[in-house]
């Protein structure tokens, strides 16, 4: 997660929600949430679904 990005607290209770309803999730799961929670615009939205479609 980028120095710009939400404060680490934040991050993990953003994933609480997930982990609780869905179960534990991978490490790469969880990155590829705290991606989407660092977009600073459509472009940020763009750039990640051309990498991760």
């Amino acid at each position: 997660m980028s120095d710009s990005g939400i404060p680490r607290e934040a991050a993990k209770v953003t994933l609480c929600q997930p982990n609780r309803h869905c179960g534990p999730l991978s490490e790469t799961t969880a990155a590829q949430i705290l991606d989407l929670l660092d977009f600073q615009g459509p472009a940020d939205l763009s750039s990640w679904l051309a990498g991760n479609t």
